[in-house]
């Protein structure tokens, strides 16, 4: 039984684009819904006499188009690179390597895309101000890489609210409403521990008090084992779909670096909201999702900020509902789910809109009509991911605390409970037992957890909260043809940034080695 249904979505045209810096064009692309909504109730009857939560599942799917990186029309993007230059990045040809990175990061940048540059060590500086990436300011970007030092200390703090004072002056520009149309990313990478500026409680408190629009994305790079994934983690979830990604050794710098940029240039889709209104007996009480959630009634109107979507990505949003018990049996019409969003193809403001129902009847009629009152599969697999990953940071967590038997047992409760489920046997389940597992063995030796392990798991409950690619290597076979959420358009510019970003190895001196 389906009793959900759909109102027609409507289209809104945007001002028109205006830049006298560069010859900007539109697509020709027919206009297009470029994101389909789907809604799925954890089952549709439910019996009328008495309260129940239930989960309810919000699936967003972007279309494969060919709408992806390297077509001349996609998106421009404002970038802001955050680098550390503090002393330790001499060591093992880290800073070599994130140089090298972004002189290819620059090579591949289009006219319409700005760029810029800001290096922190005892405090941050701007190198390079925000400017479109001509032939001529990528002739400037390269000297001013060609020439960057590593010394001093770390202030985190102080390069990340640089970044971000470089973006609100641009955001605060009323006559440019090319700035509608662009969308921001900040890329913070480090190698160490805050020691000096804010403390890292202190900035992630300044950070979410902070006012960011919803086209802005913070990505953070973390090298080595002497970072704080978690803190690196939070900064990157303050913004929708952000993303904490763990670089092993500079051998993985300009794949990993490679891999996010083919995302952000094969957006399909921004300015995502999915506004959430709940109806007469139903209440909204639990988003279970790392986006940006506003409240705008407590328990009835909310509205979730996803930012952009990449080609072919999929979002599974689970939110607990709770339902009063009825007098008699009713086609319960339980909320309404709004989507909006702005295609990449057409610059056109798309919506689509569900009104999820169930049917509330009696326990009789449920047998009769032989109804099974079990939980719809992808629903239980969506439950699967949330738990793992809620599951891997609380472990992780513990056993910072050194509470490493805690840490094991709950992981174990995990898997048991994951092995125990309707869907224990779906490829992707399955998987998500390999990764718990694995996370259990690198708790077995505390030694190695404290030095890498913890980037790892935090790594893998990344990857599971925001369901995109984090460059997680992938050791052993899997049983999920898609493990790892990397879209094709990823992988192969993954590959090909590995490959090239050797050519660009030698205009850096080896005096970076200690």
């Amino acid at each position: 039984m389906n009793w959900r249904t759909e109102t027609p979505y409507t289209n809104e045209e945007p001002p028109q684009e205006e830049s006298p810096q560069i010859n900007y064009k539109t697509t020709n692309q027919p206009n297009t819904e470029t994101l389909q909504l789907q809604v799925t109730t954890e089952r549709d009857f439910f019996q009328h006499d008495t309260a129940h939560n239930l989960w309810s599942m919000i699936k967003l799917q972007a279309m494969d188009t060919g709408y992806s990186f390297g077509t001349r029309e996609r998106i421009p993007v404002d970038f802001v690179v955050v680098i550390d230059t503090s002393a330790s990045m001499n060591q093992n040809q880290k800073l070599v390597g994130v140089l090298a990175t972004l002189e290819y990061m620059v090579e591949i940048l289009k006219e319409w895309d700005r760029f810029s540059l800001v290096q922190f060590n005892d405090q941050a500086k701007t190198l390079i101000d925000l400017q479109y990436m001509t032939p001529d300011n990528k002739i400037k970007v390269r000297n001013v890489l060609q020439s960057i030092q590593a010394r001093g200390n770390t202030n985190l703090s102080d390069g990340l609210f640089t970044a971000l004072d470089i973006l609100d002056a641009q955001w605060k520009i009323e006559d440019s409403p090319i700035n509608d149309y662009r969308l921001s990313r900040v890329l913070l990478l480090t190698d160490g521990l805050a020691n000096r500026g804010l403390s890292q409680t202190t900035m992630l408190k300044r950070l979410h008090s902070r006012q960011l629009p919803d086209r802005l994305t913070i990505h953070c790079f973390g090298y080595g084992e002497d970072h704080s994934s978690q803190v690196l983690q939070a900064i990157g979830f303050s913004t929708p779909g952000g993303l904490y990604y763990f670089v092993e050794g500079p051998q993985s710098i300009a794949g990993t670096f490679g891999e996010c940029l083919a995302g952000t240039f094969s957006t399909i889709a921004y300015a995502i909201r999915l506004e959430f209104e709940a109806f007469d007996g139903c209440r909204l009480i639990k988003f279970s999702t790392k986006y940006p959630c506003h409240t705008l009634t407590l328990m009835k109107h909310y509205d979730l900020w996803l930012g952009s979507m990449y080609e072919q990505e999929q979002i599974n949003i689970l939110v607990r509902l709770s339902l009063r018990n009825l007098s008699q049996p009713n086609h319960h019409s339980l909320f309404r789910v709004g989507l909006t969003y702005v295609s990449a193809l057409d610059r056109r403001c798309y919506s689509q809109n569900r009104l999820i129902k169930v049917y509330r009847g009696s326990s009789s009629e449920a047998r009769r009509m032989g109804i099974e009152l079990s939980i719809h599969p992808e629903v239980e697999k969506q439950l699967n991911r949330v738990l793992s990953a809620e599951t891997i940071d609380e472990a992780t967590l513990l056993a910072a605390q050194k509470e490493y038997e805690k840490a094991c047992n709950l992981l174990k409760s995990t898997i048991s409970r994951i092995k125990a489920s309707k869907t224990a046997d779906d490829p992707y389940c399955q998987d998500l037992v390999e990764d718990l597992t694995q996370c259990l063995s690198l708790l077995a030796n505390p030694d190695k957890f404290i030095q890498s392990g913890v980037h790892q798991a935090c790594q893998l409950s990344t990857m599971y909260y925001q369901e995109r690619s984090v460059g997680v290597a992938v050791t052993t076979p899997r049983h999920d043809v898609n493990y790892g959420y990397c879209t094709p358009t990823q992988l192969s510019e993954k590959m090909r940034a590995s490959e090239m970003v050797t050519n660009y190895m030698s205009n850096y001196t080896s005096g970076y080695d200690e």
